[in-house]
């Protein structure tokens, strides 16, 4: 059972950065507890894995952003910009 979510929590957080390569754990077992606690924040796997690897691994998490590390510096700007922009509420 997952702990309730604090409101400081809830209202801040909505990007998580994880490297899914922790040392004693699988950082997708670790995805299952981040989406109970923070239900609201959008999780970035990011790994040395090539790209293709590390695509699967967040298909099969079900998680929807992924960097490689070697594209870090490159691409977390634009992924940041991207989830924020899909935040916002769309005017009809």
């Amino acid at each position: 059972m997952s702990e309730p979510q604090s409101p400081e929590v809830s209202q801040y957080t909505y990007v998580i950065l994880l490297d899914i390569s922790l040392p004693g754990t699988y950082g997708t077992s670790v995805v299952k507890s981040l989406k109970q606690t923070v239900q609201c924040a959008e999780i970035v796997f990011v790994s040395e894995h090539e790209p293709n690897v590390l695509k699967e691994m967040a298909a099969i998490a079900e998680v929807r952003h992924w960097i490689a590390k070697s594209q870090l510096g490159n691409e977390l700007i634009a992924k940041l910009e991207a989830i924020e922009e899909a935040r916002k509420p769309r005017s009809r």
